[in-house]
């Protein structure tokens, strides 16, 4: 098996050692794999070039190589009809149980999940308000967020229906400035865990701890 190092490569970078090895990609350990022939010939067909990922999970290249034991398993599955309400279910149940979150919920990727975070924010249980969506009349539909917590990818929340209210400026943000903010059109406080997060946000305890002693 050939191993090769990388360094942290930009998506510009990525996409001309793309060139040099167009038949290879970076696994979850680092090793370099070989693409299956009939995969590289599909890809091929549609003028797509291979790339190496050296970004880790990115949405942009696919997000992660699923592993062939599992790609075994719903290579199976697909030949079977369920309720996929309920396969959705029995799902977020064990999501929930191998990783000991309180909840698990399968969803079409990052944006999708913060779709579906605005929606559930804002129309509760209440299958009234979920049929409605996105029109929010006569709901609570703001998503307060620190201004130092913007991020590309929050227009999904708008898709969601939400309004967002910001805080805070790109150095600062205060606790009376989020107590400032709740009120009656709050369904949510936004909270971006991130390494390019400023440290001089409002931290998570403290975020919780003041939306919690709002209701």
């Amino acid at each position: 098996m050939l191993r090769i190092r990388l360094a942290i490569l930009s998506h510009r970078q990525a996409e001309q050692v793309a060139i040099m090895w167009p038949i290879f990609v970076l696994d979850s350990g680092g090793t370099v794999a070989n693409i299956p022939l009939d995969a590289r010939q599909a890809y091929q067909r549609l003028g797509v070039k291979p790339v190496i990922n050296a970004a880790g999970s990115v949405t942009k290249y696919g997000g992660t190589r699923t592993r062939p034991e599992v790609l075994e398993v719903m290579a199976g599955a697909a030949r079977i009809m369920v309720n996929v309400d309920e396969l959705n279910r029995k799902a977020g149940e064990e999501i929930a149980k191998l990783t000991g979150a309180e909840a698990g919920f399968v969803c079409s990727g990052a944006a999708g999940g913060l779709v579906l975070q605005a929606a559930a924010c804002i129309a509760g249980k209440d299958p009234v308000k979920m049929r409605q969506l996105p029109d929010t009349t006569g709901m609570a539909d703001e998503i307060i967020i620190q201004n130092m917590h913007r991020f590309p990818y929050e227009q999904a929340y708008r898709a969601g229906g939400a309004k967002l209210v910001e805080i805070g400026d790109s150095r600062y943000s205060h606790p009376w400035e989020l107590e400032g903010a709740i009120g009656e059109n709050t369904a949510a406080v936004a909270f971006l865990c991130a390494p390019m997060t400023n440290r001089r946000a409002i931290p998570l305890a403290q975020v919780c701890e003041i939306a919690h002693s709002k209701g």
